[in-house]
């Protein structure tokens, strides 16, 4: 499976890539987001951690992503490269949650 953080620009259609990693086998796997802000600096560093570890860092040091309070937003998405007529599955949620820690 390859993971990718990614954000789009104002809003917009498009996406920019922060970071990718791969990973073998979902199953059972926990996969988690993470936002936390640098107290010192106010810089926000993006996190990707399967069971714990951490497989993509991404320090928003030009304050590319807007943080009012009205911003924010966290969502989850899949793609596949794969013919709608492959005999493989795409990856399942089992449970999914978002909130502000």
């Amino acid at each position: 499976m390859s993971l990718a953080l990614f954000n789009t620009p104002d809003g917009g259609a498009s996406t920019v890539n922060r970071g990718t990693a791969s990973e073998s086998g979902a199953v059972g796997k926990v996969v988690e987001l993470w936002a936390e802000k640098n107290p010192t600096t106010g810089i926000f560093t993006y996190r990707v951690l399967i069971n714990g570890v951490q497989r993509i860092s991404w320090p928003d040091s030009s304050n590319i992503i807007p943080k009012p309070a009205g911003n924010k937003k966290v969502g989850w998405g899949a793609r596949t490269n794969r013919s709608f007529g492959s005999t493989k599955y795409s990856p399942r949620l089992a449970w999914w949650e978002g909130g502000d820690i």
